[in-house]
């Protein structure tokens, strides 16, 4: 019997190799095309995660057929440092990226050189394509050189900068973000002198769909609204009529009142994220709410509009149906690239994702802006539609993070890992039912000391000084009521304190903070 063995497994591994003949190899299965449409600003009011939310009809029927995290957050509440964790797949805390104003691939730092999502494609044979805002709109020509030669437009601050010129309405702010209104009616329809540049690059888009290409591509369309300064054309306006405006559920009176005095600044001073940099004080200067620098009080300096202000000045109704209607005309943008590709020799074989950078306050917390570690700051929409996979449908209520997005897409497109570690988690075994939550909580970064906890069930929100607010986010989702200060929940923090990164990594030097 011994001496028989070696034919029985031979004979085992002709039949085995037999069988698997006969299944495609890697090399055999087509590649999978990615179509990433990243927002700005866009926050979780829209329908697929808010009932009532704004109609966004075209998110909707992506909805239907993918996968919907819905309860997904950012990396941190600001624009440069949550698009390059996407794109990087790093944290804040490792890249050292916290500030607006930063720009990572000229830092003396490891993360200059990292694989961003579209240069590790292009590393695999695709072709990476980009239209519109992707990184931060600062910072854009910086960037060009990621993609594939002929397949970039960045965002350009000369079109945006014609708006209110030519706006048919625009109401006037003495603070950031100055004005916002309507464009003409006949804007961002056929005629290219009259399109908002997000108009222009989703027809770039539709343009990339409609074309042969020999190689699987990676394409981006960064859509700048509903970004402030809110600008739309009229008749998205007219969706929105100003007699069915009300103020915001998550709105109370008193809402500050347990919030810690850091939390206080934050809500009551929106350009907090520009002094820093641009004024020499740090963070630690402003914990006491009586001697704030006059650059950030609002209505003061170059303070930024927040909910007193708009209320006193009868602005409430119509900023909100700025945003709402900026809302709807992104969601037009993507309703006309889904219906291109709908149409595409690519419909079958091409992963769709949505996302915003972060979400956005529209008076909560007396706040109008992001840059805050509250529910509504930091949610965001997160949609992946996977050919042949999420045709049905599927809804995830773990939370997940935007850092997420890099290793999933690697996993669902098959490919190598980048040289560099990823901070993020695979998420298909969440869209595929093999696993009930990412396999921890997620964490949101502001700045060095300014961090949020959120798991199922609560968030926790610790500032530079210690101090915190932690809510309980299914019997208060609004954060009305702040528990930190009880007893009973003092082992809910140490738990939620134990995600709180140890390290901080420093702002890189050569990064812009100089």
């Amino acid at each position: 019997m011994k001496a028989r063995l070696p034919h029985v497994c031979s004979l085992l591994a002709f039949f085995a190799c037999w069988l698997l003949s006969g299944l495609p190899t890697k090399a055999e299965v087509a590649p999978l095309n990615v179509l990433f449409v990243f927002f700005d600003d866009m926050n979780d009011w829209t329908e697929v995660l808010s009932d009532p939310g704004i109609a966004t009809p075209h998110l909707n029927r992506l909805a239907e057929q993918s996968a919907v995290f819905e309860y997904a957050y950012c990396a941190a509440p600001i624009c440069n440092p949550s698009r390059v964790a996407a794109m990087t797949g790093v944290r804040p805390t490792n890249s050292g990226i916290y500030h607006n104003r930063q720009i990572p691939v000229i830092a003396d730092h490891w993360i200059a050189n990292v694989r961003t999502l579209p240069l590790h494609f292009q590393d695999q044979g695709y072709i990476a394509g980009g239209f519109g805002k992707i990184y931060h709109h600062l910072h854009q020509e910086y960037y060009e050189d990621q993609w594939t030669p002929g397949r970039v437009v960045s965002w350009n601050a000369e079109a945006e900068a014609i708006l209110p010129e030519v706006a048919e309405k625009k109401y006037e702010l003495p603070v950031f973000p100055r004005h916002f209104g309507y464009l003409p009616d006949d804007w961002d329809r056929d005629d290219p002198g009259k399109m908002q540049q997000d108009t222009a690059n989703t027809r770039r888009t539709i343009e990339f769909l409609s074309e042969d290409h020999a190689k699987p591509f990676f394409l981006a369309l960064g859509i700048y609204r509903p970004h402030s300064r809110f600008y739309s054309a009229k008749r998205y306006w007219n969706r929105f009529p100003a007699e069915t405006i009300q103020l915001a559920a998550g709105i109370m009176e008193g809402d500050l009142e347990d919030v810690p005095a850091y939390g206080r600044m934050l809500a009551l001073s929106q350009r907090f994220n520009m002094v820093p940099a641009y004024q020499g004080e740090t963070h630690s200067d402003f914990s006491d709410l009586e001697n704030l620098p006059d650059s950030i009080v609002p209505g003061v300096g170059d303070g930024g509009m927040a909910q007193p202000y708009l209320v006193e000045n009868n602005l409430y109704v119509e900023a909100v149906r700025a945003y709402l209607a900026a809302t709807a005309y992104a969601d037009d943008m993507l309703g006309q690239v889904l219906n291109a590709l709908e149409v595409s020799e690519y419909a079958d074989n091409t992963i769709v994702v949505i996302a915003s950078d972060h979400g956005y306050h529209l008076g909560e917390k007396q706040h109008w802006h992001k840059f805050a570690l509250w529910e509504r700051a930091t949610r965001i929409p997160f949609i992946i539609r996977i050919p042949g996979q999420t045709d049905e449908g599927i809804r995830v209520a773990s939370p997940v993070s935007l850092l997420d997005l890099y290793p999933t897409l690697l996993t669902l497109c098959g490919l190598e890992k980048p040289g560099h570690p990823l901070d993020g988690y695979d998420l298909s075994p969440l869209i595929r039912g093999l696993a009930s939550n990412r396999g921890a909580p997620v964490v949101t970064t502001y700045y060095p000391g300014y961090h949020a906890v959120r798991d199922e069930q609560f968030r926790y929100i610790r500032y530079p000084d210690g101090s915190g607010e932690l809510y309980d986010m299914i019997a208060d989702p609004w954060e009305w009521s702040n528990l930190a200060a009880h007893e009973d929940y003092e082992g809910i923090i140490k738990a939620l304190s134990f995600y709180i990164p140890q390290h901080e990594e420093p702002y890189p030097r050569g990064s812009g903070m100089e």
